[in-house]
């Protein structure tokens, strides 16, 4: 919807946070396994992000209409160095006693989304609203937006220099269309 009044490498951009973020809190798998199901004969460089049915869909959704991107496609996804790979390499560096812990998961978010947006810049106003906007949706995708989530979006905010107004506004109006798609949903499954 929105996503087509961003140029081409915004759209790129918008693709990997968005995976970054649908990613940043999911369950950690070790040759398919939890981190309390692991044994002794475990693959501790096998290291995957677990992930569901509905935020795969949202992600294939956002790169269907990021419709100019061009890079080879990957897990659904495009990027040949995605955000997905850069979190998993970034997790790897911390011990497994505190892998799983919240501050880790947001160190390894943040450390990765610095780098995504490293080399860009905002010349147009409506760019970082469209942006922060669209991720607002993938954070609700359950519901709710976790803690990690909610950093890695405040750190986008700072990036991006949006203002504490309009972030808020942004987000009740993404909770507001997340509600009606809900109500539609369930009205049409009923």
């Amino acid at each position: 919807m929105l996503i087509k009044m961003l140029p081409a490498d915004k759209k790129t951009l918008l693709v990997e946070l968005a995976r970054l973020l649908a990613l940043s809190d999911n369950p950690l798998l070790w040759d398919g396994k939890t981190k309390d199901e692991l044994r002794s004969d475990s693959d501790l460089n096998n290291l995957t992000i677990q992930k569901d049915v509905l935020e795969t869909e949202l992600l294939e959704e956002i790169e269907q209409h990021a419709s100019g991107f061009s890079a080879p496609r990957v897990f659904g996804g495009f990027s040949s160095i995605s955000a997905e790979k850069k979190l998993i390499e970034k997790l790897k560096t911390y011990p497994l006693s505190i892998i799983d812990a919240p501050e880790t998961r947001i160190q390894a978010a943040t450390s990765v989304l610095k780098n995504l947006l490293e080399h860009h810049t905002m010349e147009n106003i409506t760019t970082p609203k469209v942006i922060i906007f669209q991720l607002f949706l993938v954070a609700l995708r359950d519901g709710h937006i976790s803690s990690i989530e909610w950093m890695l979006l405040k750190e986008i905010q700072f990036a991006f220099k949006v203002t504490d107004f309009i972030f808020k506004d942004l987000l009740e109006h993404a909770e507001s269309l997340n509600n009606e798609m809900s109500k539609l949903l369930a009205l049409i499954l009923e």
